[in-house]
């Protein structure tokens, strides 16, 4: 079984909890900024980058199995809110390009965590 499948596997069904079936979006669900620059990301909301960053987050088996093991999409959170703050950080340092992929940068905050 692939990881990609596992991770889908997981996140739906933490979906299926009945907090999901509200009619408001939840602060985890619409992120669309997975192939970004630095420059549209800098330019998104609060919203949609903390939901990308959740998603980012998901993806690191670590905090996949803490967040599955836990039940509660909750436990992403601190995870997602962590690594939005680490991507706007570096986002906004001198010498960042605009057209470097947020996702590069994602990927460098998250090894530097040791997720």
């Amino acid at each position: 079984m692939s990881r990609r499948y596992l991770l889908a596997a997981a996140l739906a069904s933490l979906l299926m909890s009945p907090l999901a079936h509200s009619h408001e979006e939840e602060w985890f669900q619409g992120g669309s900024l997975h192939a970004v620059t630095v420059a549209k990301w800098n330019r998104a909301s609060y919203a949609n980058r903390l939901a990308t960053s959740a998603d980012w987050a998901l993806a690191s088996k670590n905090v996949e199995k803490l967040v599955r093991e836990s039940g509660d999409i909750e436990t992403l959170k601190p995870f997602a809110e962590q690594l939005l703050s680490c991507i706007d950080r570096i986002s906004h340092t001198e010498g960042v390009i605009d057209e470097t992929e947020a996702i590069r940068i994602a990927s460098a905050c998250m090894a530097y965590m040791d997720w």
